[in-house]
């Protein structure tokens, strides 16, 4: 399967092998999984073949980093790991050791920038480098789409001196997103902002869509988060998440808590990166004893947190969708949202949520929410996002790939 020695093969060799394995690789499914494998353990290879069962794949490779980019370069080296993953799939035959990446040397990345063995570009981001990756696709007559989560108007009201630059903002993305063949957005709503634009470019509306299996909180997953932050059985608790911005409301849920002294508020959310403009850094010298802000956390402890809340308040001002209230709907989460444009038609008050637009409003719903004097609409939210599904998006995103292909 795997000879380690392998590992010291010359470049040129390694570019060789690489693309043979991309050549054998067409017609067939085949899964990826990649990390640094430091060690290879008994959960890589239970996601491999949850992944190989459920999407029907012929194989999965596994494919060693050399160096990751977010971390330390491994105390393993390169060539035991590779003997350590050699070992632990051997008895599969559906699995397999590739080390092209070993093979590569440096720091391994999800895209090689070099690489056009590719039919469409697809740009998620805005940073001045996707201009270069565009400008050689349309030199290698590559299909491009362009994927637009951004607009001016959820750029406004975030961080310091936004507005200040909201006007280019919009220029840079209209420059950006013209560039490309067709453009994707997740909801009705920004696809409507976005024809405002003039773009003269064909636009989907398809969800960013939310992986249901996974947000779906355990009794240890939701007990190990109430030991964390010593929330007891009796507290009743109202949570939100995202960067600490007027737009997303989180001053509204600020006063909101400070006129509800007998209900815990949690906000999840890196307080240094949203760069506070001066109003909320005003009330962040000012917060109300019932709210924690525990900073920006992942994994277990906000699928735990998303479990055990009464209520998932979400007071944004101006969204392009809102990826965490798809969290919280496949977390079952009771959803209490400001009553916005970006949550239309997809999100139904009194059917899958439950939408309010003041202060007043939003006190008087979380007051009846936690009392259960309102029927839950959790059931129905389930649905929201069972539709939005990541397997389910990525048939729809197959379908524009096609098209696209097809111009």
């Amino acid at each position: 399967m795997v000879n380690p020695k392998c590992i010291e093969k010359e470049a040129p060799v390694a570019k060789v092998e690489s693309k043979l394995e991309r050549e054998n690789g067409k017609g067939r499914q085949i899964g990826i999984m990649g990390g640094t494998f430091n060690p290879v353990h008994i959960a890589h290879l239970v996601a491999a073949e949850q992944a190989m069962t459920k999407l029907r794949l012929d194989e999965v490779w596994f494919i060693p980093d050399n160096i990751p980019p977010h971390k330390n370069a491994p105390l393993t080296s390169a060539k035991d790991r590779a003997t350590m993953l050699d070992l632990a799939t051997r008895d599969n035959p559906k699995f397999r050791v590739k080390l092209l990446e070993l093979f590569r040397g440096g720091i391994s990345y999800t895209v090689d920038k070099a690489d056009l063995d590719y039919d469409i570009l697809h740009i998620n981001t805005i940073y001045p480098d996707s201009i270069s990756m565009i400008k050689q696709a349309r030199e290698n007559n590559k299909k491009i789409i362009y994927h637009a989560h951004s607009t001016e108007e959820d750029f406004k009201n975030s961080f310091m001196f936004s507005n200040t630059f909201a006007g280019l903002y919009k220029k840079w993305l209209v420059y950006l997103y013209n560039s490309a063949d067709v453009i994707i957005t997740p909801t009705p709503y920004s696809k409507n902002l976005l024809e405002s634009y003039d773009l003269n470019k064909e636009i989907y509306a398809i969800s960013n869509g939310v992986d249901v299996a996974q947000f779906n909180p355990t009794s240890k997953q939701i007990n190990e988060f109430t030991q964390q932050f010593h929330i007891s059985e009796e507290d009743k608790l109202v949570i939100s998440v995202g960067w600490l911005f007027e737009r997303k409301g989180f001053d509204t849920f600020v006063e909101v808590a400070r006129e509800m002294p007998h209900v815990k508020f949690m906000w999840f959310g890196d307080v240094r990166l949203s760069n506070p403009t001066s109003k909320i850094k005003k009330l962040l010298k000012e917060l109300p004893k019932n709210l924690i802000l525990p900073g920006y956390v992942s994994g277990d402890i906000i699928k735990g947190a998303y479990g055990r809340a009464d209520v998932f308040f979400f007071p944004s001002r101006e969204e392009t969708e809102g990826i965490v209230v798809l969290e919280a709907l496949a977390c079952k989460t009771q959803i209490l949202l400001r009553d916005i444009p970006a949550f239309d038609p997809w999100m139904q008050d009194q059917v899958n949520c439950y939408k309010e637009k003041t202060n007043q409003d939003f006190i008087d719903y979380i007051n009846k929410i936690i009392n259960h004097e309102l029927p839950s609409t959790v059931e129905e939210g389930y649905k929201v996002a069972k539709e939005r599904d990541l397997l389910l998006i990525g048939k729809q995103l197959k379908e524009v790939y096609e098209k696209v292909e097809s111009l």
